[in-house]
């Protein structure tokens, strides 16, 4: 996708819209809360975000590096949409095969 591409609705909502909710309702963890002034995203597709104006921003933290394979990348979408298919939360209490393999390997 080239840099000029955006991935993003313009019409869906805006970055002060989802700065002032955040801000309002969002604790941020590991953060000065008065003094945050996070960046707003509004869709990723592999190395890139966009926020609601269509910025493209290149992601050199990999969110922390849990994303290095990149932004909603097919095989991660596709396999959480199958999962959500059958079965999608269970309290911490129960047991599902699914979250002993995971946490097997």
């Amino acid at each position: 996708m080239a840099d000029s591409d955006s991935v993003v609705p313009h019409d869906m909502t805006s970055n002060s819209e989802a700065f002032d909710l955040d801000r309002a309702h969002v604790f941020h963890s590991w953060s000065a809360q008065g003094a945050l002034k996070p960046l707003v995203f509004q869709s990723g597709s592999g190395s890139r975000l966009w926020d609601f104006e269509g910025n493209s921003f290149l992601d050199f933290s990999s969110q922390l590096v849990n994303l290095n394979i990149g932004h909603q990348h097919p095989a991660v979408v596709s396999a959480i949409q199958e999962q959500a298919a059958v079965q999608t939360t269970l309290a911490p209490q129960h047991a599902s095969l699914v979250r002993g393999r995971t946490a097997k390997a």
